[in-house]
């Protein structure tokens, strides 16, 4: 039977080798292999924590390795768990760790990376690491402390005071909580709190979204019968915000341009009680198939879904709808603490390229909306270019809309995930 350490070095592989992403890595593994919640705990905790804190364990790695060197992709990873583990994990004896790292290699990789393996997690437990000073080079202490590419931090710097984004950048390395959204079609709050108290799961109640729950050891949250048959969807808090100042009304025609997986699509239908229409549209069809399968799962018949780009104006659309909602792809900085690998698969070019879709679909998406109708601008982001700024260039362009509110949420202030919203009425 795979142990914890050799299966999570297998995803980490999978991550690193097919450019998977490490949630739908994960839990392909541990739906294979099955693990005693312990175990699987472990697993899941070296697979976002090697992918967290990657550049601060590879700076560690450069530093005790010869000049010059450069380990093989198996052997990296494997010295980044070991590393990780002793550096974060207090639970796990440092000798431990190593050990197993090194029996890890052995098997993997042969005897002798094993011994390099084995000399650099050695010297870096007698003697450690020094990191920058953070007086003398903020930029580099913050990139190492917290493990961000040194790019990302000037970006956020750009926006942002630095205690400000020092604050931002810790949060974003803690795992949050995990939050339901009461479907209240077919329940509701105090109904699914009782059945999800008796099957021993703590529950708290949401700070902002009156839908929103937090639940406390559950494993496998898909596989409760509570959500198979659709008490609930598992959303963020703030993203649950998104349909409330949309605030859709029973009757009426939403569009939903940038839909998929459909979790904002559902909530408004639940505020809607499931009367009205809604058009949920994506580019891509299997997305659209997401969105299906959930309205099934939670008795949804109101949203029909289509196949469309927003990039592009659909003049058969033009001042039909009572409310549209643009929740734009953008650089996802808000959402890293559930998605770390978003550190390294973004690039400092993608925001430009996002910010001009950002703003084609803006600006199609408003001619949608009736006079007197809402558009709300959402991303997941907290760069100014995407967000007020995009919103600031929308009514320079377009005098008929005015602003009624903007709210952000921030992880290291309100504990929620990162996002932006903008409600703008058309006059």
């Amino acid at each position: 039977m795979m142990k914890a350490r050799e299966l999570a070095f297998k995803v980490l592989m999978d991550v690193e080798e097919n450019k998977s992403y490490a949630d739908m890595a994960l839990k392909k593994y541990l739906d294979k292999f099955r693990l005693d919640s312990r175990d699987r705990a472990l697993v899941t905790e070296l697979v976002y924590g090697v992918i967290e804190r990657k550049n601060t364990l590879d700076y560690v790695i450069v530093s005790l390795a010869k000049k010059g060197t450069k380990p093989d992709l198996r052997v990296l990873n494997l010295l980044r768990m070991g590393i990780y583990q002793i550096m974060y994990l207090d639970k796990i004896p440092p000798r431990a760790a190593c050990d197993e790292a090194v029996e890890l290699t052995k098997k993997y990789c042969g005897i002798g990376p094993s011994k390099f393996v084995n000399g650099i997690i050695r010297t870096y437990l007698r003697n450690g690491v020094k990191f920058p000073d953070e007086n003398l080079q903020p930029v580099e202490y913050l990139s190492l402390k917290y493990s961000y590419p040194e790019w990302m931090v000037e970006r956020f710097l750009k926006d942002y005071d630095y205690d400000f984004v020092k604050s931002f950048l810790e949060a974003s390395n803690q795992k949050p909580d995990v939050s339901i959204r009461v479907n209240t079609l077919k329940t509701d709050v105090d109904g699914l709190t009782t059945a999800l108290e008796g099957q021993g799961i703590e529950v708290k109640k949401g700070k902002y979204a009156r839908e929103a729950l937090y639940v406390y050891g559950i494993r496998g949250i898909d596989k409760l019968d509570l959500y198979k048959n659709g008490l609930f969807q598992v959303q963020g808090e703030s993203s649950m915000m998104v349909s409330h100042l949309l605030n859709p009304e029973p009757g009426e025609f939403i569009v939903d341009v940038c839909s998929a997986p459909g979790g904002k699509a559902t909530h408004i239908a639940q505020l809607m009680e499931n009367k009205g229409i809604i058009l949920a549209r994506d580019l891509y069809e299997h997305k659209l198939a997401l969105i299906q399968k959930n309205c099934e799962r939670l008795g949804i018949k109101i949203i029909k879904t289509q196949l469309y780009d927003a990039r592009e104006l659909d003049q058969h659309m033009v001042n039909k709808a009572d409310r549209v909602l643009v929740d734009a792809p953008c650089t996802g900085y808000g959402v890293i603490r559930k998605k770390p690998d978003i550190k390294w698969s973004r690039k400092p070019e993608d925001e430009k390229e996002l910010v001009s879709i950002q703003h084609q679909i803006l600006n199609n998406a408003a001619k949608y909306v009736k006079s007197g109708g809402l558009v709300v601008y959402s991303t997941c982001t907290i760069t100014y270019e995407e967000n007020m700024g995009q919103v600031e260039r929308f009514l320079h362009e377009n005098k008929d809309f005015e602003l009624e509110s903007t709210t952000s949420f921030y992880p290291h202030i309100h504990g929620l995930d990162g996002f932006f919203i903008s409600c703008l009425r058309r006059k």
